[in-house]
């Protein structure tokens, strides 16, 4: 970057004195400086030369419809988080073949209301063994689009492709906006703005299948149509083999770190004289609270593997303002095992400063230590901001009535608050994620949480949706507290509330007990922003201004 600003700087300088003014020369400057660090992506067109060599994937994430500006234009292209963990990875569609294995057959979505068929099934929650496709359009945020289309042009195969959406609580709703769950030409997904998204997906027989489709996008300047991209599902093993003779072998998600680490190496015991005590009143002492059977169910843990996102259900039972204390644990590459702490704000029924939109908690790391940090996509690019920093309020558009079969949470008919594992408009979608560059950099990958306290009028509990006809997956932690519950805050000698050290927190973790929020360390740590670009645009327009200066002068 230094050496494009000192060849930027000569440019315009002269530019300037060759009688060229100096505006003019900044915006040719400004001009070649993006097109010198703007990083290229993938459009749907074949070029003269090019490689036929096709990629292969059977397993991870990948937005295989990715909406992307393209200059005065847009296109459609395919975005997978498998090849580089942390980064997105652009292909041209036509280059690429989206495996559906042996491991996808089920006839558990013949009891499905509107499927009633046996296939190869891509649930909507991710199933590590499996490819996990969906879609995404929110990098046309700055088109400022009023709604956004995935039109399917043509359909080819030997059965039929079926996609449908299901709720927090197993309901069936179709993706297509015709109403229909076939896909089929003429049927179109529709946004309102830009999201990221996921559905069921089944094909109803094994072979090869062709999906053609193309994107439009309305803008306050007209609309925006991509040209057609054909995408090619490989469903079977036999079909797999097929269509894929001269591919790459298949993309295998990669987990950061792994491989065998030796363990540290005991630390030996200090035989040194101990440092004097501190007086009583400058001491934070564990101390014991216990409640009976009421809140939320705290100590519960849930580990999330690296390289990858996911959304469980989050729900509350009474409106109010609450504050969730979870630690998250991982290991960095020397072997040694790091923690952090924060605390999520909620206002239930009512608002604060992140009431919708796509939200992720993730964790950073350093070289010895890891932070936990919030991925806010309402802007593009996303933002990683300080958990402290934000408040998720859940109005009206998040209240429901709990169904049988949570009564882990609350009975049947009685009325919750949600952050579903589906986007709802008008409530925050929030997530966790592993995905931060520096995590998998540092760290073997996988972090996991755990409940440390709630406090709040009424209870929560997270937990991932079923896939086809299941109500509940897997239970992260909370639910209903039964039963008496004790742990651990800070108090000093004269009963004041404060915050114990590390080292006291992890003694009593390692001995089972459980630390309440409020007597962990309120510091949240945050990462960098990358600086670059408004550097080089306030060192130009300082530029600019010498320059300009000069022409005065002239």
């Amino acid at each position: 970057m230094q050496a494009i600003l000192i060849i930027t700087r000569r440019f315009v300088m002269r530019a300037t004195h060759r009688g060229i003014h100096p505006l003019l020369a900044l915006f040719t400057a400004l001009l070649a400086l993006a097109l010198f660090t703007t990083p290229t992506i993938a459009t749907p067109g074949t070029q003269s030369g090019e490689s036929t060599t096709k990629v292969l994937l059977t397993r991870g994430h990948a937005d295989v419809f990715a909406l992307v500006p393209n200059g005065p234009t847009i296109s459609l292209v395919a975005k997978e988080d498998v090849t580089t963990p942390g980064a997105p990875t652009y292909h041209n569609p036509a280059k690429l073949i989206l495996g559906v294995t042996d491991a996808a057959k089920t006839s558990a979505t013949e009891k499905i209301e509107g499927v009633g068929t046996a296939g190869y099934a891509l649930p909507q929650s991710e199933n590590p063994a499996l490819l996990w496709p969906g879609w995404d359009s929110n990098a046309l945020a700055p088109l400022r689009p009023t709604a956004i289309r995935l039109v399917i042009d043509e359909v080819s195969g030997p059965g039929r492709i079926l996609l449908w959406r299901s709720s927090a609580f197993g309901a069936t709703s179709p993706i297509f906006e015709q109403g229909s769950l076939e896909a089929a030409p003429g049927r179109s997904i529709l946004q309102s703005a830009p999201a990221h998204e996921h559905a069921n997906w089944l094909f109803t027989a094994a072979g090869t299948y062709s999906l053609t489709l193309h994107g439009e996008v309305d803008t306050p300047n007209g609309r925006l149509v991509s040209d057609p991209a054909a995408y090619t599902f490989a469903v079977g093993a036999t079909a797999i083999a097929q269509a894929t003779p001269g591919a790459s072998a298949p993309v295998e998600p990669s987990t950061p770190g792994t491989g065998s680490t030796p363990s540290p190496a005991p630390a030996p015991q200090s035989t040194a004289p101990q440092a004097p005590v501190q007086p009583a009143a400058e001491q934070c002492l564990p101390t014991p609270v216990t409640s009976n059977g009421s809140g939320t169910a705290v100590g519960g843990s849930h580990t999330i593997r690296a390289n990858t996102h996911v959304h469980p259900n989050w729900v509350f039972t009474a409106p109010g303002v609450y504050k969730v204390s979870i630690t998250q644990t991982t290991t960095l590459k020397s072997g040694a095992r790091v923690s952090t702490s924060g605390i999520l704000s909620f206002n239930v029924g009512g608002a604060g400063n992140a009431d919708s939109g796509h939200f992720d908690i993730g964790t950073s790391a350093s070289p010895s230590s890891i932070s936990m940090l919030v991925k806010d996509d309402r802007s593009q690019p996303a933002r990683w901001v300080a958990p402290s920093s934000l408040v998720f309020g859940l109005g009206s558009a998040a209240e429901t009535t709990a169904p049988a079969g949570i009564e882990f949470i609350a009975k049947q008919g009685q009325r919750i608050w949600m952050i579903s594992s589906s986007q709802v408009p008008s409530v925050p979608w929030l997530g966790a994620n592993t995905m931060h560059p520096s995590l998998l950099a540092r760290t073997t990958g996988d972090v996991t949480w755990t409940l440390n306290g709630v406090s709040g009028p009424g209870s929560l509990a997270v937990f991932e949706s079923g896939n086809f006809g299941s109500l509940v997956g897997t239970r992260w932690f909370g639910g209903i507290g039964s039963g008496s519950t004790t742990v651990y805050v800070g108090r000093t000698a004269d009963g004041r509330p404060c915050e114990l050290d590390q080292a006291t927190i992890d003694r009593l973790r390692a001995e089972g007990k459980i630390v309440d929020g409020s007597a962990l360390p309120g510091g949240l740590a945050t990462t960098g922003a990358r600086a670059a670009t408004p550097v080089a645009l306030a060192s130009l327009l300082a530029l600019a201004g010498l320059a300009a200066r000069r022409w005065a002068r002239r």
